[in-house]
């Protein structure tokens, strides 16, 4: 567990969407707060890793933390388990996926180090 949760924190889970938002946050010690909640889900709903390593960690990196907004809407422990079939809907509307995804490959592109 403690390798998955390192690869967590170094960006290299080779899901990268998720490795570019920990990258990002290592880097600038910020990051948006939807990516927060995919970093956060995939770590608690994929990897199956305590939340409270991640609460942890984002206290520990984040420069604009902040407990109780962590905890409300970084966490992803706010999803209940009748929600987990709509996470994607609740995370990118259906309706604006055309318009979001040049800007998600620009952003995965800055921190994966790939060409543009």
């Amino acid at each position: 567990m403690k390798n998955y949760f390192m690869a967590w924190t170094e960006g290299k889970t080779g899901y990268p969407i998720v490795d570019a938002a920990m990258r990002q946050l290592k880097e600038t010690g910020w990051m948006h707060n939807r990516l927060r909640m995919v970093a956060a889900m995939f770590l608690t709903k994929h990897l199956f890793i305590d939340w409270r390593w991640g609460e942890k960690y984002f206290m520990e990196q984040l420069i604009d933390a902040d407990f109780a907004s962590n905890m409300a809407a970084g966490s992803g422990v706010h999803l209940l388990e009748w929600m987990l079939p709509h996470t994607l809907e609740y995370l990118i509307p259906l309706g604006r996926v055309s318009d979001l995804i040049a800007p998600v490959c620009l952003f995965v592109s800055m921190y994966q180090n790939w060409p543009v």
